[in-house]
């Protein structure tokens, strides 16, 4: 199951890469857009803990574009 592999990378890695890595930060935008989107995952089948979890993932890019992008920008407005 890919969404668990991601996790599972993430887990990984997390100890060993910077928190806004371009590989941490490119995991966590494709389990943002598989949670909810994949037929797998679509929202309203989400358990409370995954659509928790995709809001932490959207809340940490959130963060990062606002640092990096300030200001409305299409990047920013793909988590909100």
């Amino acid at each position: 199951m890919f969404s668990f592999r991601c996790e599972r990378y993430m887990k990984h890695h997390e100890s060993q890469l910077h928190p806004n890595h371009f590989l941490l930060t490119s995991v966590r935008h494709q389990l943002i857009h598989l949670y909810g989107h994949d037929i797998r995952f679509s929202l309203p089948s989400l358990s409370n803990e995954l659509l928790e979890r995709k809001v932490d993932l959207c809340q940490s890019l959130l963060t990062l574009a606002n640092i990096l992008e300030p200001g409305q920008k299409r990047f920013r407005g793909k988590f909100i």
